[in-house]
């Protein structure tokens, strides 16, 4: 069944969530210089916007989004007051939960936007329009970079598509799209429940068919610095 492209976009929450202990380090520095960068994403009709900094000491994740001169473009901006442990699964999972859409696009802090305008509607309607039409797909991994992505790089090709391919083992969830019906597979309250316990990351949890997941295989307007790999946000 064909959907307009004003329905896919009406049907589509933006979430991202951040946490930074301090403003005075090189992590802090790559989030800034991220979203900063979001204009592109942010102009686009999303069905909502939510940002959640997840309990930051002082607040640090909305005082950042302040400087950046982005928080306007938020509808909601949130501050976590679960306590949690310090994994990036708990945030992740508490933003995407926030937003009441069929389907979710997530990115994490430090995920930098280049190309144009039109070089995120075209990834992005062709991501959403998959969702919609092949409902065994649960999950979209849009991020590039140049080195290697291990365990969620390209395999079997996705037919239908030049862009997407199924990933090796598991998606990522670090820029993604993301049908809401995957929240239900491994939840919340399933996270919470572990604790520390958590038995793996919360993408390799629900990836145990990855002829339900998809990855980029080309370059797209989503990706990051270097060292992001190097200025974690839990380490």
């Amino acid at each position: 069944m064909q959907i307009s492209r004003n329905d896919l976009w009406q049907k589509t929450s933006f979430c991202t969530c951040s946490y930074l202990k301090s403003l005075d380090n090189e992590r802090a520095s790559i989030v800034r210089r991220a979203i900063e960068s979001w204009d592109k994403i942010l102009e686009l009709p999303f069905a909502e916007k939510i940002f959640l900094d997840d309990s930051s000491p002082d607040f640090n994740g909305m005082k950042i989004l302040q400087s950046s001169n982005q928080i306007n473009n938020f509808d909601c901006v949130r501050y976590n007051t679960m306590t949690h442990p310090p994994h990036c699964n708990f945030g992740t999972l508490l933003s995407l939960n926030l937003c009441k859409s069929d389907y979710i696009l997530h990115i994490d802090d430090d995920q930098k936007i280049v190309g144009t305008h039109q070089d995120c509607i075209n990834i992005l309607e062709h991501g959403l329009s998959i969702l919609h039409e092949d409902k065994n797909i649960l999950g979209i991994n849009l991020m590039h970079i140049d080195v290697s992505t291990g365990k969620w790089s390209p395999s079997k090709n996705y037919l239908g598509s030049d862009i997407f391919s199924h990933p090796t083992q598991y998606f990522g969830s670090s820029s993604c799209l993301i049908r809401r019906e995957l929240l239900d597979v491994v939840s919340l309250k399933d996270i919470f429940n572990w604790g520390k316990e958590q038995p793996a990351n919360w993408e390799e949890l629900v990836s145990k068919d990855t002829s339900s997941f998809l990855v980029a295989k080309v370059g797209t307007p989503f990706t990051i610095e270097n060292d992001v790999f190097v200025y974690k946000s839990t380490s």
